[in-house]
Parts: structure tokens; sequence; C-alpha cells
């Protein structure tokens, strides 16, 4: 009964080895609004929609590559800054792109049909960011002719998840983020992930 026990759980724990996921991932992110053109900062509201690509190296580790886009919609005001002689508040509408690698250490689901993880990875970020225009206080726009500009940063994203299979080779999943974005000044962003997995035995 002994041997047949741990010979249970050890099929269990390579279960999932050598698998490979194709993941949906529908998101609501909250990136800094940032510019060379003023030094203060705010978050920028955005759906996104995302995927991934994942690779169990073994039942528990998870190496993946990760990209999204988050869609401009809402305006952001980040303070007063002054173009062509005229000083007023700086707003714009930002998108953003990314792409990330990492991995991923979930918990062994020998008892509870939902697995836990925590994910770390490491990427850039593209800032997208257009209707770029300058206000006075009445909220009424100067003429200035602002181009979108385009501004790349690095980016490092923590994460964690709950997940559960509906079907053998179908995952549900939930994902919160935080978003960090180093440099002389350190910015702050997070994110929620709902997941839809596809898994692949290789």
């Amino acid at each position: 009964m002994i041997i047949i026990t741990v010979g249970f759980f050890s099929n269990i724990a390579w279960a999932h080895q050598g698998e490979l996921g194709v993941v949906l991932e529908p998101s609501y992110v909250m990136l800094p609004a940032v510019s060379n053109n003023s030094a203060e900062s705010s978050l920028s509201h955005s759906p996104a929609i995302g995927a991934s690509l994942e690779y169990s190296v073994f039942n528990d580790v998870i190496v993946l590559l990760r990209g999204f886009y988050a869609f401009g919609i809402t305006s952001n005001l980040i303070g007063q800054t002054t173009f062509s002689d005229r000083t007023g508040n700086y707003y714009f509408k930002q998108s953003a792109g990314a792409a990330l690698a990492g991995i991923r250490l979930e918990s062994r689901s020998w008892f509870l049909p939902v697995k836990l993880g925590i994910g770390v990875q490491a990427g850039a970020l593209v800032l997208v960011q257009g209707d770029r225009a300058l206000k006075n206080d009445q909220g009424i726009k100067y003429k200035i002719d602002l181009p979108d500009t385009i501004q790349p940063l690095p980016l490092i994203a923590v994460s964690l998840s709950a997940s559960g299979r509906i079907w053998h080779q179908i995952r549900l999943g939930v994902e919160p983020n935080l978003y960090i974005i180093p440099g002389s000044t350190t910015y702050f962003g997070f994110g929620l992930n709902l997941n839809l997995g596809f898994l692949f035995f290789m």
C-alpha cells in the first residue's frame, strides 16, 4: 500500500512536465502615464488583450513568454508643462504594448482542484501617447500641433495566479499583476488578467 501511494503521488508530481500552453488573456491594466515633458505622472486605465506561450519544464516550474496591448481610451492629465511658450495643463491618451519573459512557480494540486502560483517576468514596455493637448484652466485647448510620441521603457511584472482545469487540456484562471518600471524614478502599475489556456503535451 505504501509503495502504491508513493507511486501515485510521484505520477501526479510529474503529470504536467513537458506541457505546452497557449493562453488568451483579456485584462484591465493601470499603467503609469509618464512623459519627458512633465515631472508628474498618473495612472492610465485601459482594457487590454494579451496572450502568452508557456512550457512546463517541471510540473511546478513554468517558463513563459507574454505580451499584451492596452488600448488608450481615457485622457490623462499629468500636471502642467510648456510648449511653444504656452503653459497649461497637459493631457494625452496613452496606449501601451509590452513583451515579457520569465517563470512561474505553481503549487502541486495533489488535493486541491485549484493551483496557486507566483511569477516574475521582465521585458520592455512601449508607451504610445496620442491626442496630446495643452489646455488652460478653463479647459480650452491651445492651438499647438503636438504629434504622437513613442517611449520605450523597461518593465518588470510580479504576478500571483489561481487556476483550475475545466477539462484535461483547458484551464481557466485569474492573475493580478504588479508592474514595475525601474529607472531614476521608479513607477508602479497594476493589472488583472483573466486567462483561458489550451494545453498540449509535447
